[in-house]
């Protein structure tokens, strides 16, 4: 199967599932370079994180459209939106720099632990 052709097909996966679940296109993205279109730990890393940013910002703006969001809501609710961004910044890029300290093996069992973990606690949140 020709690259691109899985390049899109992982942009697809990811993306649905950020509109979908609200998990991060990154779940998927991540995995998917790295299994399928066999990137390294970092350069996974780097291109899940830049193809976050079209699919997140698809995904607010038809939220916004569907009235779930509104950034100019002075509402508990949607300052804690903007404290979430402002501080998900924040942590990205203290994050992005650790990332550059660990080998590609470590980033990799770490990240497998995170996936794991976050199935975990999601399969247990029974609401």
């Amino acid at each position: 199967m020709p690259r691109l052709l899985v390049a899109v097909l992982i942009g697809l996966a990811g993306g649905l599932t950020s509109g979908l679940f609200g998990i991060g296109g990154g779940l998927v993205f991540g995995p998917g370079v790295v299994l399928l279109l066999r990137l390294d730990q970092h350069r996974a890393h780097a291109t899940s994180s830049f193809a976050v940013v079209f699919t997140s910002t698809a995904e607010a703006l038809r939220f916004m459209g569907g009235g779930a969001a509104d950034p100019l809501d002075s509402s508990s609710q949607q300052e804690r939106s903007w404290v979430l961004g402002v501080a998900g910044i924040v942590g990205a890029l203290i994050g992005a720099q650790l990332a550059f300290t660990l080998s590609a093996s470590v980033l990799r069992r770490r990240f497998a632990m995170l996936l794991v973990v976050a199935g975990v606690l999601q399969a247990r949140n029974r609401s």
